[in-house]
């Protein structure tokens, strides 16, 4: 994936940033309704659903906020 002008980024398509939240949440013992996340963009949407306090920042895209 291109982010940026001269930057590729590579991860595996099954990888996001709820499943990382869901692993954390699983090692450290910690229920997923117990976990506050904050996000801004398109990628962070199922993050902010999967936490049990999603929170969109004030310039957060529509998704995001909705």
């Amino acid at each position: 994936m291109l982010t940026s002008p001269g930057i590729v980024e590579f991860m595996d398509p099954r990888v996001t940033k709820a499943t990382g939240l869901t692993m954390f949440s699983k090692n450290m013992n910690i229920p997923m309704e117990e976990i506050m996340a904050f996000g801004d963009m398109d990628n962070d949407v199922e993050m902010l659903r999967a936490a049990g306090w999603g929170v969109c920042l004030q310039n957060g895209c529509d998704e995001a906020k909705a």
